[in-house]
């Protein structure tokens, strides 16, 4: 899910792992070998965070409502902070075309790789890394003082269900057919949020 089948096959340098008979050959048994001692570290802790459900409720809860507007994000461009987006044309988690999209909104800076995956900045570390360094040297610590944060925002469909879910608990649709009280709640969503496709950058 993290890397290219390409990157992970790729053969490295043979290394021993210290203090057992463990050779690594490939990118796989060098990712395989890290998850290993990392879940064995959490084992032997008593510790699980990735697993508990809490976790995994948030995670999904993070992902199915996570949303920033457009309007939120060109004032986000208007603080002028040095920004960096960094995405993989091969990844398997997120769409790399949101990060063009939130590049060109704020204003960033667009580090993309061709053959990237959703682990880019561990498959490319060292490029990663320096463009991290280059724009920490970019940035003018003046900057944050000026900056006002956005209050939270609901995704326009988020808000389109509360609102449908709502109604019908109240009774307000049983008189009017529900194409027209999705007419509405449409124009409403629009007034609100301006659209939603990026027609302003």
């Amino acid at each position: 899910m993290l890397f290219p089948i390409e990157h992970l096959n790729q053969e490295i340098d043979p290394h021993c792992v210290p203090d057992t008979d463990i050779i690594i050959r490939t990118n796989r048994a060098k990712y395989a070998f890290a998850i290993i001692q990392r879940a064995r570290k959490y084992v032997e802790s008593g510790n699980f965070p990735e697993i508990r459900e809490e976790g995994i409720a948030r995670q999904i809860t993070a992902v199915v409502t996570h949303y920033v507007s457009w309007r939120r994000l060109a004032h986000i461009r208007s603080f002028g902070i040095p920004t960096l987006v960094v995405s993989g044309a091969k990844d398997n988690l997120v769409g790399f075309w949101n990060s063009g999209c939130l590049a060109k909104a704020i204003g960033a800076e667009w580090l993309h790789f061709k053959d990237g995956g959703h682990g880019c900045i561990e498959q490319f570390k060292h490029q990663v890394n320096s463009a991290i360094e280059d724009l920490v040297f970019k940035s003018d610590d003046k900057l944050f003082l000026h900056r006002r944060p956005s209050p939270p925002e609901i995704h326009p469909w988020v808000l389109g269900s509360l609102l449908v879910f709502i109604a019908s608990r109240q009774n307000v649709m049983r008189y009017s057919p529900p194409f027209l009280s999705a007419c509405v709640i449409a124009l409403i969503l629009h007034r609100r949020y301006g659209g939603f496709s990026n027609s302003s950058f």
